[in-house]
């Protein structure tokens, strides 16, 4: 190391002045940055450069502190080395033993400095570091010219559920570009941003002329309600209607959000819509006529009888998707429910698979934000939805529902019919042993 000649590391008035300037100038700069990157600053770039003056500070303050312990509490071990000051010893392994472990506390103690330094300063600075590495850098990229730094931002910001960040994107709703706008109410119902001023931000959109946003907004408004008010359940209605009165297929992201309000007042619609020629759509009217609530013994039978129509008249498609409702509704099906069902197995047009319909929930199609209408879970019972099913395999799960003994006759013809693979064999031999009782479903 190279000898510092001068005494500039052992004036004690020196170091105080030193530290008191540096410490000084870091709570002025500290300040000003914190403050200007919280509430001007438009890049995370500059906001970086501006950050590293923060830690240039802890160094310029951590360095004369440990100068003065290392004069004072270290009998200036260190600074004898750097200045080339003699130790006043002849024996050699005593100088070297004191000069090493002079350097090895004046070092450890710089380290505790360091980090002390740096607690108080971001303590002073209101924990600005912990900030901006959960708020600060997305609040900066809002600020920011490039729309797609300002949605990555909301993006991230929208999975914190604090007051402060849920009005920044109900503002983002009432004020932004409209990609953002869009974006950002999607987003509410996607992370169930219930704060009422999104909610407000959100109804006002949800009659805005541009039909993306207009769908997006009505979707997200029925994933943030949990008990839908009528009013909210009349105007789904009436969009839906408009659909119904000239005969067009209605946006996916509408019949979702009649689907999710779970409500028994769309089931006579949903029916009628059955009648266009669009499988994607029966679909998911199917699945929503499952996802309804409280439906009444009539109601009940109006779905029973829309799903029989599905299995005797539907696509393949169609017939995979009712055999999915029809479990969740085994407790209501009648005889000739379960009379179709064992004619659909049976059937040499049964042979082919089901596969999960997944739909996405994204205003733009994107696949961050989708559902597996097939993988659903009520009373307790979570239909299999990975990958593809045998059509036959769904059929006989739903009859395994609803077995009693005059089924089990049927249930052993089918275990010992060639005509059937080894696979579903066996699954017809299991349905056939099943107890019946708490355990009412078959361990495939």
């Amino acid at each position: 190391m190279a000898k510092i000649s001068g005494n500039i590391f052992k004036h004690t008035g020196i170091l105080i002045s030193w530290l008191a300037i540096s410490a000084g100038a870091s709570y002025s700069y500290n300040s000003y940055i914190f403050n200007y990157i919280k509430t001007e600053s438009t890049s995370t770039s500059r906001d970086f450069f501006l950050r590293l003056g923060f830690y240039f500070g802890i160094l310029m303050i951590s360095i004369p502190l440990s100068l003065l312990f290392d004069k004072y509490g270290n009998s200036g071990r260190f600074i004898n080395k750097i200045t080339g000051a003699r130790i006043k010893t002849d024996d050699f392994l005593t100088r070297a033993q004191q000069v090493k472990s002079g350097q090895a506390q004046f070092y450890i103690f710089f380290l505790i400095a360091a980090i002390g330094n740096w607690w108080i300063f971001d303590s002073l600075g209101g924990n600005f570091n912990s900030w901006y590495r959960k708020y600060g850098q997305y609040y900066t990229s809002l600020r920011s010219s490039d729309e797609n730094a300002r949605i990555k931002a909301i993006k991230r910001l929208s999975s914190y559920h604090e007051d402060s960040v849920m009005k920044l994107i109900a503002n983002r709703i009432n004020q932004g570009s409209p990609r953002e706008i869009l974006m950002s109410v999607w987003l509410s119902g996607k992370n169930s941003l219930t704060h009422h001023e999104i909610i407000s931000a959100i109804k006002k959109r949800s009659t805005d002329r541009d039909l993306k946003l207009k769908n997006a907004s009505i979707l997200a408004l029925a994933r943030l309600t949990e008990n839908p008010p009528i009013d909210t359940v009349r105007f789904i209605e009436e969009e839906l209607k408009k659909y119904l009165s000239t005969g067009k297929v209605p946006p996916e992201s509408l019949i979702f959000a009649a689907a999710f309000l779970r409500t028994s007042e769309f089931l006579n619609i949903y029916r009628d819509f059955f009648k266009l020629k669009d499988d994607r759509l029966k679909v998911i009217l199917t699945y929503a006529m499952v996802w309804i609530r409280g439906m009444t013994p009539e109601q009940l039978s109006k779905t029973v009888r829309q799903l029989k129509y599905n299995l005797k008249k539907g696509s393949n498609r169609l017939k995979c998707m009712t055999t999915v409702a029809m479990a969740f509704l085994s407790e209501n099906l009648d005889d000739e429910s379960l009379a179709i069902l064992r004619r659909e197995f049976e059937a040499k047009s049964s042979e082919f698979k089901c596969s999960p319909e997944i739909f996405s929930l994204h205003p733009e199609g994107a696949k961050e934000d989708t559902i597996n209408i097939t993988r659903l879970s009520i009373r307790g019972f979570t239909y299999p939805a990975h990958g593809n099913v045998r059509y036959r395999e769904r059929v006989l799960r739903v009859l395994a529902l609803n077995r009693d003994d005059s089924m089990i006759p049927w249930f052993k013809r089918m275990a010992e019919n060639d005509n059937l693979g080894k696979y579903l064999k066996n699954l017809a031999k299991q349905a056939a042993k099943r107890k019946t009782g708490n355990n009412q479903i078959v361990d495939w």
